[in-house]
């Protein structure tokens, strides 16, 4: 009889073990989930700083740091909507600078700006 409870100890045992040894594999899957999610990030935030120094980016990088597609940036381009270089006759290539000015064009006032403006202009031409 001891040789079956040996036998019951030892499947109990890998059976614990199995548990075990399973639980760990999900959590170095999760680990490691975490880590290339991690990795993604400082990747695109690299890429970003990267983008920043840059004087000119192409339509790739004008893409990722203004939000667009590249396909919406080509219809702008097409339509001379955009400043854009085209030096070789092929690559575009865009000014950081004078996208910023470009995206900053056609600015919408707050109401309390609006409300500014017409407290201003009336007290300017009030009648006296």
């Amino acid at each position: 009889m001891k040789t079956i409870e040996s036998k019951d100890v030892r499947t109990e045992n890998v059976v614990q073990l199995q548990q075990i040894l399973l639980q760990t594999i999900e959590e170095f899957s999760a680990f490691k989930n975490q880590i290339i999610h991690q990795q993604r990030e400082l990747k695109e935030a690299i890429g970003f700083n990267l983008i920043q120094q840059k004087e000119m980016i192409n339509v790739q990088e004008l893409s990722d740091y203004i939000g667009m597609s590249t396909s919406s940036i080509y219809k702008l381009v097409y339509n001379n909507v955009i400043p854009f270089y085209k030096p070789n006759g092929k690559i575009l290539y865009f000014d950081r600078e004078e996208i910023n000015t470009w995206l900053r064009q056609n600015k919408s006032q707050s109401i309390s700006q609006i409300e500014q403006q017409a407290l201003d202009y009336s007290l300017k031409n009030r009648k006296k």
